[in-house]
């Protein structure tokens, strides 16, 4: 029984590292950063909503973002609201080099390189409907989802890890027994403290 004990620590703990991008990290880590709500976003709501989904992030702890006027050179995270059309995403992160070039999409897969920031979008042509997205907690669930990958966190798949921030499937569609999730949870606590 020992010897499966052990087993089952080691597959959680494996599972646990699997959350944070393998391989490439957020230039200069998730303390002391910066992040830049788009004065132009469509709903003026959504600027609200970033702040409290990155307020849900910075009370795990090693995460540490204040938010910032000023755009160029002092932000990490940039967070748009607009009507990108009948996409496949309610929301979407593109991790970005300094100089603005696009690196990947969090829907393209991992991120081929180190990223300087990240602009998190957020799709009201979805997040304006009344029926799916009736309450604002669901709205902070997209924005605090898309903050994850931004802040270097991949989807979690794991059945065994039930009802948590960064579950695909959970943020794809709300009809779940878990309800609505807008802040991190166990796992997502503990693959975030792997980000510093």
């Amino acid at each position: 029984m020992p010897l499966l004990a052990g087993l089952l620590t080691l597959t959680m703990s494996l599972s646990a590292l699997s959350a944070p991008w393998p391989n490439y990290r957020l230039n200069g880590g998730v303390g002391g950063r910066h992040f830049w709500n788009d004065p132009a976003m469509i709903n003026p709501v959504y600027a609200g909503t970033v702040r409290d989904a990155m307020s849900t992030w910075n009370g795990v702890g090693l995460i540490s973002f204040t938010e910032t006027f000023s755009m160029c050179c002092d932000s990490q995270i940039d967070a748009y609201a607009m009507a990108y059309g009948n996409t496949p995403w309610y929301g979407i992160t593109e991790f970005r080099a300094s100089n603005g070039t696009l690196l990947q999409t969090s829907e393209a897969g991992p991120p081929i390189a180190n990223w300087d920031f990240a602009n998190v979008g957020l799709n009201d042509t979805y997040l304006r409907d009344p029926v799916v997205f009736d309450t604002a907690q669901k709205i902070q669930g997209i924005a605090a989802h898309e903050i994850g990958h931004a802040l270097g966190l991949a989807h979690e798949d794991d059945p065994g890890h039930n009802c948590q921030l960064m579950d695909v499937s959970l943020v794809a569609s709300w009809q779940t027994p878990c309800g609505t999730i807008y802040t991190p949870r166990t796992w997502d606590r503990q693959w975030a403290a792997q980000l510093p």
